[in-house]
């Protein structure tokens, strides 16, 4: 699957270990590190959906949005790129239709 930041700034703080490591911590690092590399070894979003991490859709006031799991309760928050009309069908987001996403923070949205 094709992997695009947010901005660069997130992109060069994700994508170094050491610079991710620094700013977050060994854990969240090596977590990171290890969902990046399941989203750059998938062909398309539906071959996360049962995978370690809980790859998941979010609801409400992030509604279009995914999640994913790093050390609790962060989690790396992604939208699907491409025209929506692409891989929606009945209103309903068809996982097996997307082919690239967009990281657009690591955020704990519970705010516990």
């Amino acid at each position: 699957m094709k992997i695009f930041f947010i901005n660069k700034g997130l992109e060069e703080e994700l994508c170094s270990f050491e610079t991710c490591k620094t700013t977050r911590g060994l854990d969240m690092a090596k977590k990171i590190a290890l969902r990046l590399q399941q989203a750059y070894a998938a062909v398309c979003l539906e071959d996360l959906r049962n995978a370690p991490g809980r790859w998941h859709e979010l609801h409400e006031n992030r509604k279009g949005q995914f999640g994913v799991s790093l050390v609790e309760p962060q989690r790396m928050i992604f939208v699907p790129i491409g025209d929506p009309t692409d891989y929606t069908e009945n209103n309903a987001i068809k996982w097996d239709k997307i082919y690239a996403i967009e990281i657009q923070d690591i955020i704990n949205y519970h705010g516990r």
